[in-house]
């Protein structure tokens, strides 16, 4: 299970460099834009495998977090459920 820390998320954010989303996501790995994917724990198996391919294809690793869809929304505080988040390059 992959873990980052407040300070990363932080950073993340301030720097504008998360992307939420299972479709930002896949759009910006297709074009080579992603440096990590993040999963929750609960994402669905075809969305994770769909995910893992395609990373696969852009040498991007795919790490999956200890947390849930629910659980990873509050920590980004935002009102929704978010099973994938991003890093761009």
């Amino acid at each position: 299970m992959a873990t980052f820390t407040a300070n990363e998320l932080k950073k993340w954010t301030t720097e504008k460099k998360l992307v939420v989303g299972t479709l930002r996501t896949m759009k910006l790995l297709k074009q080579g834009k992603i440096s990590k994917i993040f999963v929750t724990k609960n994402i669905p198996l075809t969305v994770k495998k769909d995910l893992q391919r395609n990373a696969k294809v852009a040498n991007t690793e795919v790490l999956e977090l200890d947390l849930t869809n629910e659980q990873l929304g509050l920590a980004l505080k935002k009102p929704f459920l978010i099973s994938v988040i991003s890093v761009l390059k």
